[in-house]
């Protein structure tokens, strides 16, 4: 099986893996891990986002094909 490398922070990673929770010990993170944090949380909403706006459109679509016929 492959590594694969993360291009995030391995302490940001590894402080989110010990503590085991979305949350964690936000306390004791370093400003560069709770800045690298909100980047990937941002990215991911971004992306969910857009794959919802996919999906509504596909219904949409699909839905007025389905009144033409």
């Amino acid at each position: 099986m492959a590594k694969t490398s993360s291009c995030f922070n391995q302490t940001a990673s590894s402080a989110f893996m010990m503590e085991g929770s979305l949350l964690g010990n936000i306390d004791s993170m370093t400003t560069e891990q709770l800045k690298e944090r909100l980047l990937v949380s941002e990215t991911l909403m971004k992306k969910l986002y857009n794959r919802n706006k996919d999906i509504e459109l596909y219904h949409r679509q699909k839905l007025e094909k389905e009144r033409k016929i």
